[in-house]
Parts: structure tokens; sequence; C-alpha cells
């Protein structure tokens, strides 16, 4: 009887933490965080990596195979985060790939995060057996992802995601990180939420809710929620708006990509129950398809904080398989 081949890990870097996922034979079979304490740097993704790694090795006596490694940001399969405006500042311009495997001597693939988070979910999560799935995750800004066939989408060495968090879905709105104005992020993405918070806050907007917060400059999207969930006439006009982006913006993802399923992950999807149903029936009515009833479906992310670092570890198979 053969032995099993060793698995395949997948790492999802974020601000604060790195996400961990093994996969073996197909199936994940472990997870686990490594809290970082500060904005992850290029050093923090190496001793996060090697650490894992070394772990499983001296604990398991089994190492990795290769490696799939989660990022923000323009992606380069076999390189690292090329353009990363704004975000985890030190990421940027790092050799990722060409460190890590000079460090444990096996293969190793980077891709876009939305693309990772899709990927994970079309496989195992959400969207199994559909032939399109397009992901967003809802998080510090708006990731997203193309899968076609189980296969993330475009193909090539550049696995930037599919950049539905930077179209245009409000003209000569907020200028983003990326350098266009009003993308889905200017509006749905938890430090939008939380800017717009803030300054309704500072000047005095009548809320007796938002007045009686810490005035830290910590407020965010759980913050938001509560504020409806006590009739806050602010807070209830953000989030009417932070709905119907989003509904935009799936529309905009139906006529695009025309996806078998949108799956809604990241932070903010435990919120779901609260703005699903207006999703769908924002989609319903407006989105072009043929024919007219066809269903879009829209459903929230299974994997959890999960679906990354699964996404990276079975992109990181896919590939080590295809070059053998």
């Amino acid at each position: 009887m053969s032995a099993q081949p060793a698995p395949v890990l997948g790492f999802d870097i974020g601000g604060s933490s790195v996400k961990v996922a093994s996969i073996a034979s197909g199936a994940m079979d472990w997870t686990r965080t490594i809290a970082t304490g500060r904005v992850a740097t290029g050093d923090d993704v190496i001793a996060a990596v090697r650490t894992t790694v070394h772990d499983m090795r001296s604990g398991r006596g089994v190492g990795a195979r290769a490696i799939g490694v989660s990022l923000p940001g323009m992606v380069r399969t076999t390189y690292g985060s090329v353009d990363l405006p704004g975000k985890l500042a030190g990421l940027e311009g790092q050799p990722i790939v060409e460190r890590l495997r000079d460090d444990l001597g096996i293969p190793v693939w980077c891709l876009n995060d939305g693309a990772a988070a899709a990927l994970g979910e079309a496989r195992l999560g959400a969207g199994q057996g559909v032939h399109t799935v397009v992901a967003l995750t809802l998080g510090t800004g708006v990731g997203s992802g193309v899968v076609v066939d189980g296969e993330v989408w475009p193909p090539g060495e550049e696995r930037n995601g599919a950049g539905f968090g930077h179209i245009t879905i409000e003209l000569g709105g907020r200028t983003c990180l990326c350098g266009n104005r009003g993308c889905p992020e200017t509006i749905l993405g938890e430090v939008s939420v939380g800017g717009e918070l803030l300054d309704h806050q500072r000047r005095g907007a009548p809320s007796a809710f938002l007045a009686g917060l810490p005035a830290d400059g910590r407020l965010g999207f759980r913050d938001l929620l509560n504020g409806v969930r006590l009739s806050d006439p602010i807070c209830r006009a953000i989030f009417d708006r932070w709905v119907g982006a989003l509904s935009a913006l799936a529309v905009s993802i139906v006529h695009v990509a025309d996806p078998g399923i949108i799956v809604i992950g990241g932070g903010m999807a435990k919120a779901a129950p609260l703005f699903l149903p207006a999703v769908e029936a924002y989609v319903e009515q407006y989105a072009w398809r043929f024919p007219r009833d066809r269903p879009v479906v829209i459903a929230r992310a299974t994997l959890g904080p999960s679906a990354g670092a699964a996404g990276a570890a079975l992109f990181a198979a896919t590939s080590i398989e295809a070059a053998a």
C-alpha cells in the first residue's frame, strides 16, 4: 500500500493574522490562525510559513509538498504582490515566492485573496458543482474572484481576482486607493463604513446612538448594525445605501459574468440574514437574463475565514500537478 502524499498548505495573509489550511486528498483536513500582532510584512509571512511547516515536520512527521499564498492587491503567481496601494505596507514588491522556495525547498505559488476565496468556495464550499462561481469578500475592502469549471479565471500568471471591488458604481464618488472614483470598496468596505460613521459622529449629526459611542475613531460595520437595530435614523440611512450599493454591484456581476451563484463572504457576511433578502429582491427585479424568471442564486459563504487559505492550497495543488 503506497503512502499518502504530503499535504499542500495554504496561507491567507491578513493585516493582523495569517490563516492556514491543509489540503490532503482534495479535502481540508485542518486549519489554524497565526496572530502576527501587527501589519504583516514580508518577514512576518516568511516566519509564519516557516513555523507552520517546521511544526508539521516535528509534530506530525510530515512536511508540505507545496505551498499556496493568498495575498491582497495585484499578484503575480511566481512572485507575490506587485501593486498594493494603501494595504499591508511591506508586502508590495516582496519576492515572497522566491524567499519561501529558497527557505523551505518546496514549490510555492501566490494568488490574489479574492480569487483564493472564490476557489475555496467553488471547490469545497457554497459553489460546489456550479459552472461559474463569483465570490465577494466584504471586509476591510471588497475582494472578488471568478471560478469557471473549478479553475480561477482569467488564466495566466497575473492572478488578481476579478476586480469587482473596483468597477464604478457611483459616478463622481469618493476616490479609491486604486485611483478610480466611486468603487464599491469606497462604500461597502469596513474602512469606508467606519469612516462614514466617524464623520457623522464628529460633526455632531442628530444621532443619540453615535453620540453615545466612544470617540476613539474605531467605528465599523458592527456599530452600524447596532445602530440599525436601535432604529437610529443616521445608521438606517447609511445601511440602506450600503445595501443598495451591494445590490447594484450584484446586478453588474450578473451582467458581466452570468454566474450560477454569487457567494458573499468576509466578516460582514455574518450579518447576511439582515441584507441578503433585499439584495436578492433587487437582483430579481433588475438583473437582465434569459429566461426572465431564471433565478440568480446569492448565498453566504460556507467556509468562513478559511476560504482564502483553502483556495490558496487548492491553487498550489493544481499548479504542482500541472507542472509535473
